[in-house]
């Protein structure tokens, strides 16, 4: 410490921030702030002190016990002031309500002999007793009188206790009599004596003893807000630098800030929101508490979010919580406190729970199901959340999810029929995962799978014993598993769960997951909690949703999976043979709510079994000693399926189990024309397709399917619709733009037309052509391919 112990000992009253007793200290001791901190040898900047930027050093014990020394008081009262809960202004704001050197005052007080230290608070201007304005300024030299060096009564002050200090002149530094000054005329001198009423109110309630730690804070809290929307007022326009300082808290500002602060008519237009949008620069009028007001109160700041709400995007509507029926507080935003996004990242998957997503709207499976899930869980951890979504939110969850994907998808949701529902159901769950525990041990269960092999061939085939394709077939149990144990999205899975459209295509493993037998999902159930047991993991539940119940709201936006019968899906694929989405189409459902019932509620057999008249197909003559396996096939299934549906050798021989020589030799054999070259450039793979049958897809993506790399020609394509040119469409996807070009021609020619209109130079991009329409469309509903969206 540069001095030693101070004179006397100011007690911190129950709950009070350190920031609030720091200056109520100065005025006792009639010092600035600045020369109270430098003297109790507290951390900061100079720059910081002059610039009211500065801000309370970190408790550390050494800080504390100098803190201790100085002051008299006890180490546990400094502590508390720490661990404070309450908000406080600005260092700026407190700076500009402490006792100045020079003074406001009333000529009349002066003439009866009489000063008031208040008058050297900047938030007084109205004298009670006259009932009259206070002066400003000197008329002789047009500048403000200094104070008497007299220590304030109170501070933050208010009409001291007895009778006023007497005036030991009324004369000003340039030899003006004050006492004989007419005072300033007032438009409503009792709308001001109300004003100056309400802010001593304020002024003695910030410190008043005989008040609750929360009824002083709330005292504290209106004045920071009455003072920032006086400096509002004073600037009224955009341009303006803003702050509240000495300068702006004067009767013109103070007086309609009352006034705007305490608007109680709920019929008419809120005056803070014209006062926001007034002083607001059109580039953060997006913005649901402009960077200006972020200094106020958590009621302040809710009452700007909730009175722009109409204008507010989608994300700020969750951050601020605006669509829930009732008005809920922002939080406090204290230094050390640990933000909402980062404990309810910590205890969440890194995707919302199934039923949660089909529930949340009937059109959720047109926003790309892969990414929706994953953006709907990043739109939990925005509630309340002062963290920015692209650089911080995000990295809580998954680096490789874009902002702009997760934007997009709030914004879809939002422009649903039931949009305002679904963002309240959202805000809603956020904050009912802070209040309740959570079963599962998410982290725990992803550091499980990524040290553990969750299954291997050998395990597979005692479970399943498949008749070919085991090493795909574990794949997808090993990515099922990942999945079931930590409810995790596969497309931001760490190697070897992560499956991607450049490799292993989402919809094979979504056919593998649809058409799993109940016998391989109770196996496999089984298999992973005999995993978790292994782990030492006992205590919880192999998988697990929120319960509806969580949410106030009856009136859902989608329906509820397990209102779903699914002996009526079973029978469509089992029976009728149908492909999920027609089985979708018919209920009236999205396919992921037939997903759903079908992962809950597993076929009770293997579905699309080989037809009845079979043949037997043997192997070319060989020299091996072992005997030949025979597989049986009907030739004209063979026929239609190759030349008909046009799949290829390889994908049919996968399916029937044989080997490619076997079935070339046995198309031969029974007259089936088989075309020269290698078999995938005209001919539809199993690879493109997701696994389904090329039966099963509508025109023209059917064609549009045909050859090698089909796939990626779509997934290129749908970017490239939803790009503004194809150079901004070929950098998205890492490719030439003549590379995207050859490929758009060579899908345009196995599509039959045109796919997107042409224009001369330099805009080289047209809209969709109808036919273009129609496979943009289709590729995303019966293949799940989504669009990279335009970086903003």
């Amino acid at each position: 410490m540069t001095v030693g112990r101070l004179p006397f000992t100011l007690d911190p009253l129950p709950g009070e921030a350190f920031e609030t007793w720091l200056h109520t200290y100065a005025a006792r001791l009639d010092v600035t702030t600045g020369q109270l901190i430098e003297s109790l040898d507290l951390p900061g900047l100079r720059a910081d002190l002059l610039r009211g930027r500065w801000q309370r050093p970190d408790p550390t014990e050494n800080t504390i016990a100098a803190l201790g020394a100085a002051t008299g008081l006890a180490t546990q009262a400094v502590r508390a002031m720490f661990d404070a809960p309450g908000h406080t202004p600005p260092h700026g704001t407190l700076i500009a309500w402490a006792p100045q050197p020079v003074s406001r005052f009333c000529p009349a007080c002066l003439a009866d002999g009489r000063w008031r230290p208040d008058w050297r608070l900047r938030l007084q201007f109205f004298c009670h007793r006259h009932h009259a304005p206070l002066t400003e300024r000197c008329p002789g030299c047009r500048r403000p009188p200094p104070a008497l060096p007299v220590r304030p009564s109170l501070w933050p002050g208010s009409t001291p206790q007895g009778a006023s200090p007497s005036a030991a002149s009324a004369d000003c530094r340039c030899g003006h009599d004050l006492a004989v000054i007419a005072s300033p005329g007032c438009r409503d001198p009792d709308a001001a004596a109300a004003a100056q009423q309400f802010i001593d109110d304020l002024l003695t309630g910030i410190r008043d003893p005989d008040r609750t730690p929360g009824a002083r804070q709330d005292a504290l809290d209106t004045l920071g807000d009455l003072s920032l929307i006086a400096a509002h007022v004073a600037a009224a326009r955009p341009d303006k630098q803003i702050a509240v300082t000495t300068t702006v808290l004067r009767a013109d500002t103070l007086i309609p800030a009352v006034t705007v602060l305490g608007r109680r008519d709920e019929t008419t237009p809120d005056p803070l929101i014209d006062l926001v949008a007034t002083c607001t620069p059109s580039r953060r009028a997006h913005k649901a508490v402009p960077h200006t007001w972020g200094n106020g109160s958590p009621t302040l700041r809710t009452r700007i979010a909730y009175g722009r709400s109409g204008s507010l995007t989608a994300i700020d509507r969750l951050r601020h919580a605006t669509a829930l029926p009732t008005t809920l507080r922002l939080p406090h935003r204290a230094p050390g406190r640990v933000d909402p996004a980062v404990e309810r990242a910590a205890r969440l998957p890194d995707q919302i729970w199934p039923t949660w997503a089909i529930r949340l709207g009937p059109d959720t499976a047109a926003l790309q199901a892969t990414t929706f899930r994953t953006s709907a869980l990043v739109a939990l951890l925005l509630p309340h959340s002062n963290l920015p979504l692209k650089k911080q939110i995000i990295g809580l969850v998954n680096p490789e999810i874009k902002a702009n994907t997760v934007a997009h998808h709030m914004v879809r949701l939002l422009s649903m029929p039931a949009g305002e529902t679904a963002l309240r159901i959202l805000t809603e769950l956020a904050f009912a995962i802070d209040d309740h525990d959570i079963p599962i041990d998410y982290p725990r269960r992803r550091r499980l799978v990524t040290s553990t092999e969750l299954i291997n061939d050998g395990t597979w085939k005692d479970i399943a014993r498949p008749r070919s394709g085991r090493g795909r077939h574990t794949v997808n149990a090993r990515r099922y598993l990942y999945e079931l144990l930590t409810g995790g999205n596969l497309s931001i899975a760490p190697p070897p769960h992560q499956h991607t459209s450049a490799a292993i295509k989402s919809d094979q493993y979504r056919t593998f997951v649809t058409l799993m037998t109940a016998d391989i999902h109770d196996a496999l159930q089984q298999h992973a909690l005999r995993l978790l047991e292994s782990a030492g993991i006992t205590d919880e539940p192999l998988t697990w949703e929120p319960p509806a119940s969580w949410i106030t709201t009856t009136d859902w936006p989608g329906t509820d999976p397990d209102h779903t019968d699914p002996a009526a899906i079973h029978h469509a694929i089992l029976e009728g043979r149908m492909p999920v989405h027609q089985v979708a189409a018919d209920l009236g459902v999205c396919i992921e709510h037939v997903h759903t019932v079908l992962h809950r509620h597993p076929l009770p057999r293997p579905g699309n079994p080989l037809p009845t008249q079979l043949r037997t197909v043997l192997p070319p003559d060989t020299t091996s000693s072992k005997p030949a396996k025979a597989f049986r096939v009907d030739p004209d299934w063979l026929r239609e399926e190759y030349l008909t549906w046009r799949r290829s050798l390889p994908d049919i021989a996968d399916e029937i189990g044989c080997g490619l020589s076997t079935l070339r030799a046995f198309a031969h054999a029974h007259d089936i024309h088989i075309r020269p070259g290698i078999d995938t450039h005209d001919f539809i793979d199993r690879h493109a397709t997701g696994g389904r049958h090329p039966s099963q897809f509508p025109q023209p993506l059917r064609d549009a399917l045909r050859g090698l790399g089909a796939r990626r020609r779509l997934e290129r394509f749908v970017t490239l619709a939803n790009q503004p040119s194809i150079n901004q469409a070929a950098r998205a996807h890492g490719c030439s733009s003549a590379n995207l070009t050859t490929q758009l021609a060579t899908l345009e020619r196995a599509s039959g037309g045109p796919l997107i209109q042409r224009r001369p130079r330099p805009l080289p991009v047209g809209p969709l052509t109808p036919l273009g329409q129609d496979l943009c469309r289709q590729a995303q509903e019966h293949l799940g391919i989504s669009p990279i969206l335009p970086s903003t």
